[in-house]
């Protein structure tokens, strides 16, 4: 995905999760979801990856991810632009891990 910045990524088991951006001229920024899953087939392991439609809102961008309980799996990496943005959403949700708050504090690089 050219231009195309990492928003967020989380992992899983199985696979990860990716929110791309892509700051257009005006500074607005489109978002797109990236899912890798990884196929356990009987001889081989496969990756199977999927790219959705692009949305123009950052509560649209937000939505593609809802289908998925991203809070709760492992945070790999968030845009500086966009760290108090994900903790205010990250913190909507109730975290039974403490642990894993923990993970979005730090790489949303809170105090």
């Amino acid at each position: 995905m050219q231009n195309w910045q990492t928003i967020i990524k989380v992992a899983g088991e199985g696979g990860s999760i990716s929110l791309f951006g892509l700051q257009q001229a005006d500074k607005r920024w489109i978002f797109s979801r990236h899912i890798n899953e990884m196929d356990y087939g009987i001889d081989d392991i496969d990756a199977i990856s999927h790219s959705f439609h692009v949305v123009h809102t950052w509560e649209d961008g937000l939505d593609l991810l809802k289908r998925f309980p991203w809070p709760h799996l492992r945070p790999i990496t968030v845009h500086p632009d966009f760290e108090q943005r994900v903790w205010e959403e990250v913190q909507k949700h109730t975290l039974k891990r403490r642990s894993r708050l923990k993970d979005w504090k730090e790489i949303c690089h809170v105090d």
